[in-house]
């Protein structure tokens, strides 16, 4: 079975904040390109990178609304899924724990939340720990920072399933029922991100893993 990367939100606060290091996990090189066929397509290159951020962030993108540059197969990825990560990395740059929690799934929050309360080594909230994972992709750009480029790819292998019932030992809260029972599907993606702050781009996460749940045409993040 193939080993996952860790994700961004699994375990612990120290793992919440080790899941956005720059650091690479030897990873393969997942292509993430959208159609040529795409009028809003922008393949140009920016000389403003490092020779590895470039490479990491090669190909076509779009941008969005928000200024955010968008490197994703349209053919294989929905832009719904695009739209809930957009969403998702933002709202930690906001620090918006609302907008963060309205694209988490529900049952991992509340089961995650209860394992982070009741817990010898935590014994703190759900918000709290999103202060943590804020505070750690802080540190790790030097100071407070916007998102600038999203890279996504679906994952090689879609061991969701498997990947939660492994964290379900931890957390425990008979979690992987809670989530099948309330989604129509699951799917592993991979997620790169690049952040500015103070006029410079950092890598904020290279290539990790990212678990999401389709949910009535909705994707949530699930770890």
């Amino acid at each position: 079975m193939k080993i996952l990367r860790k994700s961004a939100l699994f375990l612990s606060a120290a793992i919440l904040l080790a899941s956005f290091s720059a650091c690479n996990n030897n990873s393969k090189n997942n292509k993430s390109a959208i159609s040529s066929s795409d009028s809003s397509l922008d393949s140009s290159a920016d000389e403003t990178l490092s020779d590895s951020d470039a490479q990491l962030f090669s190909g076509d993108f779009v941008t969005s609304s928000s200024g955010i540059k968008l490197y994703y197969d349209k053919s294989s990825l929905d832009q719904k899924l695009i739209d809930s990560l957009e969403k998702y990395f933002t709202a930690i740059a906001n620090k918006d724990f609302d907008s963060f929690c309205s694209v988490i799934q529900p049952q991992f929050m509340q089961v995650y939340s209860d394992f982070l309360k009741n817990s010898k080594d935590y014994g703190y909230d759900y918000k709290t720990s999103f202060e943590k994972l804020y505070s750690g992709c802080s540190d790790t750009v030097g100071g407070d920072f916007s998102i600038t480029r999203i890279k996504v790819a679906l994952a090689d292998t879609n061991d969701a399933e498997s990947y939660i019932s492994q964290n379900e030992k931890t957390i425990g809260g008979d979690l992987l029922n809670k989530i099948k029972q309330n989604s129509d599907s699951l799917l592993t993606v991979y997620f790169s991100v690049m952040a500015e702050s103070g006029g410079k781009e950092t890598v904020l996460a290279n290539e990790r893993t990212l678990i999401l749940s389709c949910k009535d045409g909705k994707y949530y993040i699930v770890a």
